[in-house]
């Protein structure tokens, strides 16, 4: 096996534009030429099987079926080569049969009305002048006079107003601005008066022009004011954000007292899903650090929810639907921000973020990215080794450096249709993870 370990680690450039979606144009796409390909992959010549797997790998979707048809062969050095050269193939497709879910499910997210099923390559160039201080200042600098972020005026399809100005101000409080303390505590305290603007009686924020709250907007709120409160402790803060949780666990949560269960994007769901559930959860979890009452039927409630939702075969968006790499980074969130430990979860996590694919190439996103980033960190040692430089490095490399969008991120692949305010607040929430949340396990 020694002679397969120098195969593989020559070709791993190869395989690796493969899988971030820079396939060559093919050398060749006869089939015979490509069955001869596989076949040279035993051969006792070692530069014959590196010269054969470097042809393949550059052939791209051309050789995906005889790849599939040689899968089975009783040569062992040919079937470990042709696993690791489809690998691309079924984690792409893993990621696109995750955005049909989530499109279906969800249907438009965060201002992005469609999903592309592809990420462009992230930049390779690292230059001076990047970060989360830069970052900060673009924001800082987007941000209208009355404390909002206008998300269509920085390219979302959708008005998500208050999903991104709920992100960018997590961004500020995350670097340690509160409305008391820090160079842009008026970012921070226009910010929360806007989001307090949009709530009405009840607790409710609901967009302009809808008849009722988006449950995974509305999470998104209490989560932020929840931190801007337990930050600042401002009275009126706090009482904004106990009115919000209010909402959320009394009026949005399906189910009532003792029978709560899951949360869904509307009120009293008949179908709640994963995804609005596990931002309600970390608002909770937030809410509950900041010294706000959180009902504890809340909490069982969301218990029993994710219990159903996950099994051996992994974790799914919704009952009745297929298991999900994505899913399975957010059901491990959750379970997190319950009090799992690190060791009860070390097996899901590790397949969550192995399924999701490797940071910064076609089968990853960037909300995605953040889930990722805050279940490997809290989940520590070796799994957050091998992500943490990958996941800095992919950001890092992509921040513009240059003109008036100097400090932000552009929106890309499923993403894009969400915006530049979009991309920069959830670029910058990975790389405060550091210093956001504290390790919640030992």
């Amino acid at each position: 096996m020694a002679r397969l370990a120098c195969l593989l680690c020559s070709a791993i450039v190869s395989a690796a534009c493969v899988l971030c979606g820079e396939t060559a144009p093919p050398a060749t796409v006869d089939p015979e030429r490509l069955r001869a390909l596989v076949r040279q992959l035993g051969a006792d010549d070692y530069d014959k099987r590196v010269a054969a797997y470097e042809e393949l790998s550059r052939a791209g979707d051309a050789a995906r079926g005889v790849l599939g048809a040689a899968r089975d062969t009783d040569d062992a050095e040919i079937r470990v080569s042709v696993a690791r050269l489809l690998k691309p193939f079924l984690t792409r497709d893993r990621a696109n049969e995750d955005w049909r879910t989530i499109e279906r499910t969800f249907g438009p997210l965060f201002g992005a009305r469609q999903m592309a099923l592809s990420v462009e390559p992230p930049a390779q160039d690292a230059t001076p002048g990047a970060g989360v201080e830069a970052a900060l200042e673009w924001l800082a600098k987007a941000q209208e006079q009355d404390g909002h972020w206008d998300s269509r005026k920085y390219g979302a399809e959708e008005d998500a107003d208050i999903e991104q100005t709920s992100l960018a101000l997590l961004c500020f409080l995350g670097a340690g601005h509160t409305e008391k303390v820090g160079e842009h505590k008026g970012n921070v305290k226009r910010a929360v008066a806007w989001l307090a603007q949009r709530m009405r009686a009840d607790g409710a924020v609901v967009r302009d022009g809808a008849d009722e709250p988006d449950g995974l907007t509305h999470a998104l709120v209490c989560l932020a004011l929840a931190e801007a409160a337990g930050m600042a402790n401002r009275p009126a803060t706090k009482a904004t954000a106990q009115k919000a949780l209010n909402y959320l666990t009394q009026s949005h949560q399906s189910g009532t007292d003792d029978e709560k269960g899951g949360f869904g994007r509307k009120p009293q769901s008949s179908e709640p899903e994963l995804l609005t559930t596990t931002l309600a959860v970390i608002a909770m979890q937030s809410a509950k650090v900041a010294g706000l009452k959180v009902p504890p039927s809340s909490f069982d409630g969301v218990i029993r929810f994710l219990d159903l939702l996950e099994d051996k075969a992994g974790w799914r968006f919704a009952p009745g639907q297929q298991p999900s790499p994505r899913a399975g980074l957010l059901g491990c969130l959750s379970r997190q921000f319950l009090g799992w430990g690190s060791e009860d979860l070390y097996k899901q996590a590790q397949r969550a973020v192995d399924g999701y694919g490797d940071v910064g190439t076609a089968s990853t996103d960037e909300f995605h990215t953040y889930v990722a980033t805050l279940v490997t960190f809290q989940q520590g040692g070796e799994l957050w080794q091998r992500f943490d430089g990958r996941m800095k490095n992919s950001i890092v490399q992509r921040q513009e450096r240059d003109g008036p969008a100097a400090g932000s991120w552009s929106a890309r692949g499923p993403w894009k249709g969400a915006g530049r305010v979009f991309a920069t607040a959830v670029n910058v929430l990975c790389l405060e993870v550091y210093y956001r949340y504290l390790q919640l396990q030992p």
